[in-house]
C-alpha cells in the first residue's frame, strides 16, 4: 500500500496545499487586514503591529486616567491608563516580529504557511507510529480538516499556531531531522529545538500546560528505556529557553512573571459562563486546587452536552469515520509499536479538554442555539481533531486494501480523499451562519457600515457598544457595554472627553422616551437617533 500512496502523495499534497492556502486568503483579502470576525483577532492584529513599531505591548490611553481604566474593547484591558492584551502574549509578539521584518501583509498569510509546514511535520511524526500510507494520507487530510482550515483562515486566533508549535516540538524530538539530514550536526540540537518549540507553544497558550505536563510525564515513563538523562536535560534546557519570552513579556506588560491578561482580569466577564462545583463534590474540600485546575467550574452535564454538539454532531461524518478507524487500530495494537502511547494521549486530551472547556458555557454567536465552527469549542479542541485524523486514514487504507487490483486500489483511495476534502471544504465555506462565505459577506457589510459612520463622526469620538467594538477599534475610542450601571455613571465624564455615541441594537420609541425622560435626564444627557444599519443603529448621546 505504501507504493500506492507514494505515487500520488506529492502531487496531491501540493494541490491541497494550494487549495488550502488560497481558501484561507478568501477571508483575509476581503477584510484587507482592517476588520476581523472577533475581538480576539482585532486585539492580536493591533498589538502585533504595535509591537512591530515599538517593541512593547502597552499602548497609552490618556483618557483612562479619569475614566477608571474602563475605556477599552473586549480582548483588551486597561492598566494604569495603558491598553494591554487581555489574553496570552505569544501570538502578538511572534507575529509582531514577522511584521517588523517583512511588513504588515505577513499577518494575512503566516498562519496558513505555518499550518502547511505543520502538516508535513505531522506526517513525519505519524510515519514513526503508523504505516507510511497512513502517514501520507493523514498529511493530506490535515490541511483539509474543517477546524484546521477554518482557523487558519482566521489566522489571528492562536489555536492553529499553538497546535503547530506542539507538532514541531514532537517532530524535532521524535524524527530528529537536523541530525538525520546533516550527520555532522549533534543530535542534541534537535532536542533543544524540541524544547524551544514547546516553550513557545506555552508562550502562545499557557493554559494548555495543564495537559502538556502530564502528557510529557507519561511519555517519559513510556519511553524512558530509550532516553538518557542527557537527552531529557537538553530538552528541558530548550524548554526553559523557549519559556523566557513568556516570563519576560509578562513582567514587562503586566508587572509579574506569572501574570497574564486572564489572571489580571478574569475571562468570565467576556462571554464565558462557568458552572460552579457542587459543595458535595470531594474536590470542594480542596478549593485552591480546584479553582486552579477548573477556574470556571466543573459540570459533567455541560461537558457531555458540548462534546455531543461539537465532537459528534458538528463533524458527524468525520467522527463516524474516526470511530471505525479507532476500532481497527485497537484490534491491531502491539506492545512493540507506539500506537498505544498515541491512543493514550488522545484519550487524555479528549477527557481533559472535554471537561476543561466543555464545562464552560460560551456565547460566541448572538444566537446560542447555533452550533458552528465559529464557536470556541472547535478551536479549543483542535488538538483532539488533529489526533483523530490518522484514525480516518487508517480506515481508508484498510478499505482500499481489500481491493486486489493496484490501479483500482489507488484510484479508489484518491476518490475517498477527494470526497472527504470536498465535504470539509463545504463545512468551511458554507456550513451554518459562520461559514467563510457568509462571514465574508458580513465583513464587507461591516466595512461599509464603518466607513459611513466614520464620515458622520469625528476622529476623537467615543463609542459605547455591545458587540460592535471590533468595527471601531483601534480607530475610535470604545467602551462596552451600554447596559451597565458603571457605564451610565461614566457617561457625563465620557461626553466631556469627546463626542459620545452608542452603536447597537435599535431602540423602540418607548426606550428612547425612557432614556430621555428618566435615565439619561438624571445625568444631564439626552440621546438622539442618527441612522439605522440593518438591525443596529447609531445614536448620539449629548448634553443639551
Amino acid at each position: 500500500m505504501a507504493s500506492d500512496t507514494h505515487r500520488f502523495f506529492w502531487p496531491s499534497f501540493f494541490l491541497i496545499a494550494i487549495i488550502f492556502f488560497v481558501g484561507t486568503l478568501f477571508l483575509s483579502l476581503k477584510s484587507g487586514g482592517e476588520i476581523f470576525v472577533s475581538p480576539d483577532e482585532t486585539a492580536n492584529a493591533f498589538f502585533a503591529e504595535h509591537f512591530a513599531r515599538t517593541g512593547t505591548l502597552t499602548v497609552p490611553e490618556p483618557l483612562n486616567d479619569e475614566l477608571d481604566n474602563t475605556l477599552h474593547p473586549r480582548s483588551v484591558l486597561s492598566q494604569n491608563a495603558h491598553l494591554v492584551p487581555a489574553g496570552f502574549l505569544g501570538l502578538p509578539v511572534l507575529y509582531g516580529l514577522l511584521v517588523f521584518f517583512f511588513g504588515k501583509w505577513t499577518l494575512l498569510v503566516i498562519t496558513p504557511l505555518i499550518a502547511i509546514l505543520a502538516a508535513l511535520a505531522f506526517g513525519q511524526i505519524l510515519s514513526k507510529i503508523f504505516s507510511k500510507s497512513v502517514s501520507q494520507v493523514s498529511t493530506i487530510l490535515f490541511l483539509s480538516h474543517p477546524a484546521v482550515w477554518y482557523y487558519s483562515a482566521r489566522g489571528l486566533m492562536p489555536n492553529v499556531l499553538f497546535t503547530s508549535l506542539v507538532i514541531f516540538s514532537v517532530f524535532f524530538f521524535l524524527s530528529r531531522p537536523l541530525h538525520t539530514r546533516f550527520k555532522r550536526m549533534p543530535v542534541y540540537l534537535d532536542f533543544i529545538l524540541a524544547g524551544i518549540f514547546l516553550g513557545l507553544a506555552l508562550f502562545v497558550r499557557a493554559s494548555e500546560v495543564y495537559w502538556i505536563v502530564p502528557v510529557c510525564f507519561f511519555l517519559f515513563l513510556f519511553f524512558y528505556k530509550h532516553l538518557s538523562w542527557k537527552i531529557v536535560s537538553v530538552f528541558l534546557l530548550g524548554l526553559v529557553v523557549g519559556l523566557i519570552p513568556f516570563f519576560l513579556f509578562n513582567l514587562q506588560t503586566y508587572g509579574g512573571l506569572f501574570l497574564t491578561g486572564y489572571t489580571l482580569h478574569p475571562a468570565s466577564s467576556t462571554g464565558v459562563q462557568g458552572v460552579a462545583l457542587s459543595h458535595s463534590s470531594p474536590l470542594s474540600y480542596f478549593p485552591n486546587l480546584f479553582s486552579t485546575l477548573f477556574p470556571f467550574g466543573l459540570s459533567l452535564r455541560s461537558a457531555i452536552k458540548h462534546i455531543l454538539a461539537y465532537g459528534f454532531y458538528l463533524f458527524s461524518f468525520l467522527t463516524l469515520l474516526s470511530v471505525f478507524g479507532l476500532s481497527l487500530v485497537i484490534r491491531t495494537l502491539s506492545k512493540k509499536d507506539y500506537r498505544p502511547a498515541y491512543l493514550f494521549v488522545l484519550f487524555v486530551l479528549s477527557v481533559w479538554l472535554g471537561l476543561w472547556y466543555g464545562s464552560w458555557t460560551i456565547f460566541d454567536n448572538p444566537d446560542p442555539t447555533q452550533i458552528t465552527m465559529a464557536n470556541s469549542y472547535v478551536r479549543y479542541w483542535l488538538p483532539i481533531y488533529v489526533l483523530c485524523i490518522p484514525l480516518i486514514a487508517e480506515l481508508m487504507i484498510w478499505m482500499t486494501a481489500r481491493i486486489p487490483l493496484a490501479r483500482l486500489r489507488q484510484n479508489l483511495l484518491v476518490i475517498f480523499c477527494a470526497l472527504i476534502i470536498g465535504y470539509n471544504g463545504w463545512m468551511v465555506f458554507f456550513h451554518g451562519q459562520d461559514g467563510l462565505v457568509r462571514v465574508t459577506q458580513t465583513l464587507t457589510q461591516n466595512k461599509q457600515t464603518r466607513a459611513d459612520i466614520f464620515e458622520r463622526t469625528p476622529v476623537n469620538s467615543i463609542f459605547i457598544v455591545d458587540r460592535a467594538d471590533k468595527l471601531f477599534f483601534p480607530y475610535r475610542h470604545v467602551l462596552y457595554p451600554l447596559r451597565s450601571e458603571k457605564t451610565y455613571e461614566l457617561m457625563p465624564a465620557l461626553s466631556k472627553s469627546g463626542p459620545l455615541y452608542y452603536y447597537g441594537i435599535t431602540f423602540p420609541q418607548s426606550d428612547i422616551d425612557y432614556l430621555n425622560g428618566i435615565k439619561l435626564k438624571q445625568l444631564g444627557l439626552q440621546i438622539e437617533f442618527l441612522k439605522t444599519y440593518d438591525q443596529e443603529s447609531l445614536y448620539h448621546i449629548y448634553s443639551p
